[in-house]
């Protein structure tokens, strides 16, 4: 057995469920209570958006990309990608309603044709949503959003 296939940060998709509950806040466009703010955190390995290489193909759509798990953008860069409990739980059950990760629920859009991209969190991007979202324009699942990755 391979040691690092047991820890969560080695998952190439461990960054994605984080994303997916605050998307979750967005979707039903209010707070989540509490408690269940809090059981969702203590039985999720939490990790906040690792870089991710968008690739464009020739009409500057992102057609492919490399998502870097936890522990590969932690060696890259030094930094720790666990989310922090405690503020992901506050941030869940505060009142300001965030935007929906535009890497998941969405393609990278708008990169000049043929290159490629690494986006970090922080990074602004341009997305082509692929899920109707509350609030213009993610209602329309055509529409295209500039958003900052996180």
């Amino acid at each position: 057995m391979r040691p690092e296939l047991l820890d969560a940060s080695s998952d190439a998709f461990a960054s994605w469920p984080l994303a997916v509950v605050r998307s979750l806040k967005a979707r039903i466009q209010q707070p989540l209570p509490r408690r269940l703010a809090e059981w969702i955190v203590a039985r999720i390995p939490l990790f906040e958006q690792t870089p991710v290489h968008i690739f464009y193909d020739g009409a500057g759509v992102g057609s492919r990309w490399q998502l870097f798990s936890p522990a590969e953008a932690r060696e890259a860069d030094g930094r720790s990608y666990a989310a922090d409990a405690k503020a992901v739980i506050e941030e869940l059950i505060s009142p300001e309603l965030p935007t929906p990760s535009g890497l998941l629920f969405g393609s990278a859009t708008g990169g000049k044709p043929g290159t490629d991209r690494l986006l970090r969190a922080g990074d602004e991007c341009e997305v082509q949503w692929g899920f109707p979202f509350p609030g213009p324009p993610r209602y329309n699942a055509r529409a295209f959003e500039r958003v900052i990755i996180r």
